[in-house]
């Protein structure tokens, strides 16, 4: 037997285990055979809503029905049904997603893997010719304070979705498939407001917090549950200030477990304890700053083009703040068998690290939207804090930030009487401090331009 010969009948012996070894798409299961056999039609049905939405020449949305008809209650269950029609196989992994969002394009239900159609039969399963009626039962939440319920989908792969070539879309090419009608009325909503004062003194950063200008400082008042707003427990605030070289934040964090083992800048701090700060200047959704610490002293900062850019664009990661920044525990970090008291941080930022402001330093009266969180990775679970709730697990969702407003000078009256105003973004949501009117002899010392906001763009 020649030598070439010999190579090739031992190529041919190994080559079916190593192709063994390729993992291979998995195949439905008779019994999830059965279960989507329904869906799948070979005729166009009887549509309510027809549409002709094009999602890159694979796959059309042909339309949507609903069930109840509009207009839908807080709480209420309802039934979604999309039906896609396949132009061309997609490869295996693509996924659709559906979207729920209030009349200000804030993200308030992902209901991504909800119906037989998307735990058994995703897009990279249809066939050509295939007609999918994906039916969804979603629920609107019980504290749905829209008079619209928006429904956004498409079709995805990691990073990347089906680009929209016709049909109603955003700027995120989510097909806008419908705009629900709800029963609640339509109000004006004003964001939560809180003022932030100048500094009566100087500040030392040590994350100590005893300075007399932190005890001068306006308080935000307990936080609140991000998803509902209601309250949280133990209370969490932080209280602002500013001068002319610095916006100042400090936070006051009760915690009987004290975790965070990252210690490299821009770690995923936020995945265990952490108190967080978000500021938008010019409030128009883009260009908005995103700076945390955790108890060890790590920070995070990221400056984002536009919404949850970091996660698209490293660029966006690369930015640091020269803030000064640091904490001060009361406890031991990271042992899980004692008990801890919690820690305070505290936060200078420089105006010169902030670009896109309409002033800088700011001017009284001027301003931000932002918003300010708080994480912990307590013995019991996972828990979070929100000045103003966005109403969902989204910290970027940049419609539902407050507004902090710059006064020209030191507020005579304690923080605790200083109100947090606006109307809360919830039914039965209190303003983080409670309104209760300044002393009779004590009156602020300026009086407060108001300037017009921005309308944020549409974020995802």
């Amino acid at each position: 037997m020649s030598r070439n010969l010999l190579i090739s009948l031992l190529v041919l012996a190994v080559l079916p285990a190593v192709l063994g070894c390729v993992e291979q798409p998995r195949k439905m299961t008779p019994a999830e055979k059965e279960a989507v056999k329904p869906y799948i039609l070979t005729t166009r049905p009887t549509i309510s809503h027809p549409l002709d939405v094009n999602l890159e020449n694979h796959v059309t949305l042909l339309g949507y029905d609903v069930d109840p008809e509009t207009p839908l209650k807080p709480g209420q269950a309802f039934t979604f049904t999309f039906y896609w029609e396949v132009k061309k196989p997609l490869d295996e992994g693509w996924l659709l997603f559906t979207h729920i969002e209030d009349s200000k394009a804030a993200p308030r239900v992902n209901a991504d893997a909800e119906g037989a159609i998307r735990k058994h039969y995703p897009p990279g399963k249809w066939q050509q010719g295939e007609i999918i009626k994906d039916v969804q039962r979603l629920t609107l939440p019980s504290n749905w304070d829209s008079a619209t319920a928006t429904i956004k989908t498409g079709i995805w792969f990691g990073p990347h979705r089906l680009q929209v070539l016709s049909g109603a879309k955003d700027e995120e090419n989510r097909v806008v498939a419908a705009v629900l009608k709800t029963t609640v009325k339509p109000k004006e909503e004003k964001p939560l407001t809180l003022l932030v004062p100048r500094a009566t003194g100087p500040v030392t950063v040590d994350g100590k917090l005893d300075e007399d200008a932190w005890k001068a400082a306006v308080s935000s008042g307990p936080m609140v549950a991000p998803q509902t707003g209601g309250k949280m427990l133990p209370d969490t605030s932080f209280r602002l200030m500013w001068d002319d070289t610095f916006l100042y934040v400090g936070y006051d964090a009760p915690d009987d477990h004290l975790h965070c083992e990252f210690d490299q800048r821009d770690g995923e701090i936020y995945n265990q304890d952490a108190v967080e700060i978000f500021l938008d200047p010019d409030g128009d959704g883009k260009n908005y700053y995103e700076i945390q610490i955790c108890p060890s002293g790590t920070i995070f900062d990221s400056l984002l083009t536009s919404y949850r850019a970091n996660a698209k664009e490293p660029e966006c990661n690369k930015w640091n703040s020269t803030m000064q920044a640091r904490v001060s525990i009361e406890g031991t970090l990271n042992m899980k068998d004692d008990v801890d008291k919690g820690y305070t941080a505290e936060f200078a930022i420089p105006w010169a690290d902030i670009h896109h402001a309409p002033s800088s330093p700011p001017k009284p009266g001027d301003r931000w939207r932002a918003n300010f969180f708080r994480l912990d990775d307590a013995k019991g679970g996972k828990k979070a804090w929100a000045w103003s709730p966005p109403l969902n697990n989204d910290f970027h969702n940049l419609p539902r930030f407050g507004l902090i407003e710059f006064v020209g000078e030191a507020l005579l009256a304690p923080a605790a009487e200083v109100p947090a105003t606006g109307t809360p973004p919830v039914s039965g949501v209190q303003p983080a401090v409670p309104a209760k009117p300044l002393p009779l002899n004590v009156q602020p010392p300026v009086k407060l331009k108001k300037l017009p906001m921005k309308k944020l763009e549409q974020p995802e």
